[in-house]
């Protein structure tokens, strides 16, 4: 039973020095437009976020330092979830925190972040792309074709995905949808019983409002969890910056630094307090039921500011992994096993059936002097066959020990990337 941890939060925006983000002069907040039930929908959307990191944190065997893109995977698994129908979609909506809505509401939902994000802010490189990669023989049914079309605008193309051909090309199309950051997303050939690839990939690049001076970049002491001290190199603005509060108290703080001009996107950071016994798990378990989502969403943050300074360790995170079990420890069940029902996504011969053999998600995020550029790529892998059913001084903010941290549109919350840093 997971510890239940009460939440204390002392939270701040990393603002410009005005005071005012509505003074005279200030970039215009831009916004996604979106209807009742889409900002219904944005203000859940934290929930899977949070799901999703805590589910990676438990069933991998190295948590030190990784980074996933909920944005991400919420695109490729909404796409697989237009083909499917019964318990398995069910449950896939669910574990996207899309359980009260309905799929015509989700596609929507999805449609207006895809268009809209890039959007937002000028100074941003945001793109999102979606494809479907068809195993020669295997036909998709057209009304599944048209729809992932039309809300996820998804490309097609038929070729024998268990050769070394198909790799390549993927390949290339990950690599140049994520500005070259993944440039070798598939490591081996496809597995001759795959009969479909669902791929996303996500690259987005900014600069921070106010840019860190690399020439006040110096080396200074990262604590590790384990008690071990390491040397890494710190981003420093040692004049005060004009921050929002939002709440303060006991267990964590949560600090939020805007990325461009029109603040349309930010990176928080959460850190225990120094003396307090409380652990970044804690943390992470006590995000959940909402309370994320809660505190994105409580306009109470804005009354109150306060000056700090900043400094923050410069990073880059490498990370892959097969999502499966996480998705299932998330109530994805089904899907990966021969009760799925993809009955919408294609014709089948009657003694066979089409499940998901493996979620792959690679991801890379970093942060500089200049901004923050991160890339994800998340496959879901349909494959046909028969299975068992079962499954297995000043006032500074300085993050110099374990934190989490979310990448996100500050309007809609939706977030991008999160990740967990134990050790740099």
């Amino acid at each position: 039973m997971k510890r239940l941890i009460y939440l204390f939060v002392f939270t701040t925006l990393f603002a410009a020095c005005s005071s005012d983000d509505n003074a005279p002069g200030a970039p215009e907040i831009k916004e996604i437009p979106l209807n009742e039930t889409e900002k219904e929908m944005a203000e859940v959307s934290p929930n899977f976020a949070v799901d999703l990191l805590q589910a990676v944190d438990a069933t991998i065997e190295n948590n030190e330092k990784f980074v996933v893109s909920p944005l991400s995977a919420s695109m490729a698994l909404s796409m697989a979830m237009n083909g499917a129908q019964g318990e398995t979609y069910d449950q896939m909506a669910q574990a996207l925190s899309f359980g009260d809505y309905s799929l015509d509401e989700i596609n929507s939902y999805n449609n207006k972040l895809l268009t809209g994000l890039a959007a937002l802010e000028n100074q941003a490189q945001i793109s999102i792309a979606n494809s479907l990669w068809l195993n020669e023989g295997f036909h998709t049914l057209a009304p599944y074709n048209n729809t992932v079309a039309k809300y996820y605008g998804a490309t097609s193309e038929t070729l024998e995905l268990s050769s070394d051909y198909a790799r390549n090309r993927i390949n290339e199309w990950c690599k140049s949808n994520t500005n070259g950051l993944i440039p070798n997303f598939l490591e081996e050939n496809l597995s001759s019983d795959c009969r479909l690839a669902i791929i996303d990939a996500l690259h987005f690049k900014c600069p921070w409002l106010q840019k860190f001076d690399k020439k006040k970049t110096k080396k200074d002491k990262f604590y590790a969890y384990d008690g071990t001290e390491q040397e890494v190199e710190f981003m420093d603005i040692d004049e005060y910056v004009t921050p929002y509060m939002i709440k303060q108290g006991h267990g964590y703080q949560l600090y939020s630094l805007y990325f461009g001009k029109n603040k349309a996107f930010c990176m928080d950071f959460i850190v225990t307090y120094e003396k307090n016994e409380l652990s970044v798990e804690e943390c992470l378990n006590s995000l959940d039921n909402g309370n994320l989502a809660y505190i994105y969403n409580d306009e109470s943050y804005k009354k109150e500011r306060q000056n700090v300074c900043f400094r923050i360790p410069k990073f880059k995170i490498d990370f892959k992994e097969d999502l499966k079990d996480a998705l299932h420890s998330m109530g994805i069940e089904d899907a990966f096993t021969s009760e799925a029902d993809f009955s919408k996504m294609a014709e089948i011969n009657p003694d066979e059936n089409l499940y998901i053999n493996r979620v792959q998600q690679a991801n890379v995020f970093s942060i500089d002097e200049a901004g923050g550029e991160g890339a994800s790529v998340t496959d879901v892998e349909i494959e046909v066959g028969t299975m068992n059913g079962q499954f297995n001084g000043k006032r500074y903010c300085i993050i110099n020990r374990p934190f989490l941290f979310f990448v996100r549109e500050n309007k809609t919350n939706t977030i991008l990337f999160a990740g967990k840093v134990l050790k740099m």
